[in-house]
């Protein structure tokens, strides 16, 4: 996922380039199919994974195309996804793909807890059918966050609290296996803004 004003994430220092970028690939698709980010940030991802040693025909063919062309990038997903053996993620695989991701970096410090508080309000909007409750847990101190920066509002939140109390529900999710608890068949985290 490129998200402009964020760092890079971290990962572990045993884990291989292609491997990194496929996980980083993985997340940018569910945020693509989520609405999150553009078909141009799809094709910079594949980009990018090609050129740390991801072999991919599905890649390489997403990778020349035009942002325009979304029948030929859904195309190529599923192709990316099928040739590893991984199963395409319908909308809560990506809900929980993308939103587990956020969530990572978060902890790892990759992203700010306010960073990380926008983008989960706007996948707990996207959960029409509370899929995730922890969706909607995350969205109060969004909202909370929200009103205390709005000048016409007079709302106080101690901002250092409010960090450290995301900080720890974050790990909770985290420690029991990510959003649903469940786990999930794929993790990802990062940019595509290379390894």
């Amino acid at each position: 996922m490129r998200m402009s004003g964020t760092a890079g994430a971290q990962h572990e220092p045993s884990e291989d380039l292609p491997a990194r970028a496929w996980r980083i690939f993985d997340s940018a698709a569910a945020d693509g199919l989520l609405g999150l980010i553009g078909a141009e940030e799809l094709v910079g991802c594949a980009v990018a994974a090609l050129a740390v040693g991801c072999d991919s025909r599905w890649l390489a063919s997403i990778s020349v195309l035009r942002e325009d062309d979304r029948g030929a990038i859904l195309t190529g997903l599923f192709g990316a996804f099928g040739e590893r053996g991984i199963e395409f993620p319908l909308k809560d695989d990506a809900l929980k793909l993308s939103g587990d991701a956020v969530l990572a970096r978060m902890a790892s410090g990759g992203i700010s807890p306010e960073q990380a508080s926008a983008r989960l309000w706007s996948f707990a909007d996207r959960d029409a059918d509370e899929s995730f409750p922890e969706l909607l847990h995350l969205r109060e101190p969004a909202i909370s966050l929200s009103l205390h920066d709005d000048p016409d509002c007079d709302f106080d939140v101690d901002v250092n609290e409010w960090r450290a109390n995301m900080l720890t529900f974050v790990r909770g999710i985290l420690d029991r296996g990510g959003l649903g608890g469940t786990g999930g068949k794929l993790e990802s985290e990062g940019d595509c803004d290379g390894p």
